[in-house]
């Protein structure tokens, strides 16, 4: 961080969250702020090609890889992901669920998918 010209700003919204996730990981470092530069915590096309693949799964989104180069924040490429939303608000809501499934532990993710597979047997 002692590198960057900003402080550290945590992600205000379930989307920065996630998008900050992404990051972190494809980055390989320890935090993303939202005011973060991908391309300051040494983002390139290569890892930029990742984070948009990430997004796409994650979102179910179309995003083109300019997205990220044009918005090159957490803030900003968050903001930017709604423009490419089939169904209004769809972000946020997987964000948030996103966000749910994360604080999980691993023995109540099981035990909802034996009980989301019970109902799609009974259904």
């Amino acid at each position: 961080r002692e590198q960057l010209e900003t402080a550290y700003v945590a992600p205000h919204t379930p989307t920065e969250e996630v998008v900050s996730q992404i990051w972190t990981e494809v980055l390989g470092v320890e935090q993303v702020g939202r005011h973060d530069n991908f391309f300051e915590l040494g983002g390139h096309s290569l890892l930029a090609m990742q984070v948009v693949s990430r997004l796409r799964h994650t979102f179910e989104l179309e995003v083109p890889l300019r997205t990220l180069f044009e918005f090159s924040s957490v803030a900003g490429l968050a903001q930017a992901l709604v423009q490419y939303e089939e169904i209004p608000g769809q972000i946020a809501v997987i964000a948030r669920l996103s966000q749910d499934i994360n604080e999980m532990s691993e023995n109540e993710i099981e035990k909802l998918l034996q009980e989301k597979r019970a109902l799609s047997i009974k259904g």
